[in-house]
């Protein structure tokens, strides 16, 4: 089709000229990046605000200024980085339409701030003894099991939620790519420790039940052990930090943890 426009055999090939921003979202952006993305209900809700400014706009009007007043606006008194994950969003969605031909340049001209948010937060041993024990005395009976999963596999909470019987294989944990941060398929080794838990738990359970919201009753717990500033996700640093503490290779541990480079090592 390209051939014939420079022949001059037509005209012009069809594409829309004066397409809106939420006709190239509805028909183009949405089914090619949403349906896809293991983070579309955050990423919806991102992609709903530009729609609820720009959606009857025509894309070829918006220009930089409004780009960078939406964002503002929207992330003004809030973190840096939040501000940074609006500013992706519009970008990738303008790049698109660039890649597609729909436009000739993005009007995305704002740059990241990029700031440096890494985490210094593990727990000592006393400390991850004092979270388990109130872990194990709260209500939420999933919770236990899954701080245990975390301290000794460095797992996400996301993989550990995706957790079944038939996930553990000869000692191993294989995870399949559909439930992973980077989609590729991740095979984490289980120690003496976790794997007597695993062995009691099953004995009582018939397959893994992980599936639950575990913020508050872990929030409840954390304090409750007088532990401050930390999170869920810290549970995964500490388990990095015990193995760098054990001199296990840097190669080793971004392997274990699903790591896609060497610098993401240093982060945890």
């Amino acid at each position: 089709i390209k051939m014939d426009a420079r022949l001059g055999n037509i005209d012009v090939y069809a594409k829309p000229k004066h397409m809106t921003f939420g006709e190239f979202v509805e028909k183009h952006y949405e089914p090619h990046y949403m349906s896809r993305n293991k983070s579309a209900d955050k990423m919806k809700c991102w992609v709903n605000y530009f729609n609820s400014i720009f959606k009857d706009k025509v894309m070829k009007s918006i220009t930089p200024a409004d780009i960078e007043e939406a964002v503002t606006t929207r992330t003004v008194g809030r973190k840096p980085r939040t501000r940074d994950h609006y500013l992706a969003i519009i970008r990738r969605i303008f790049n698109y339409a660039v890649e597609l031909e729909l436009l000739e340049r993005s009007p995305v001209k704002m740059k990241e701030l990029k700031v440096d948010n890494t985490r210094h937060r593990f727990l000592s041993d006393k400390e991850a003894l004092r979270l388990l024990d109130e872990c194990r005395l709260s209500p939420a009976k999933h919770l236990y099991p899954m701080v245990m999963f975390a301290l000794h596999t460095g797992m996400r909470l996301g993989e550990i939620k995706s957790l079944k019987k038939e996930s553990l294989v000869n000692g191993k944990i294989y995870l399949k790519s559909n439930h992973t941060k980077n989609s590729k398929v991740k095979i984490i080794p289980i120690n003496e420790e976790l794997q007597a838990f695993i062995d009691d738990y099953l004995a009582t359970h018939e397959d893994f039940d992980f599936n639950h919201g575990c913020r508050l009753a872990y929030n409840n717990a954390v304090k409750r052990a007088g532990i401050e500033d930390f999170r869920f996700h810290d549970l995964r640093h500490t388990f990095a930090s015990k193995l760098k503490a054990q001199n296990v290779n840097d190669s080793v541990i971004q392997q274990l943890m699903g790591l896609e480079t060497p610098s993401m090592v240093q982060r945890y």
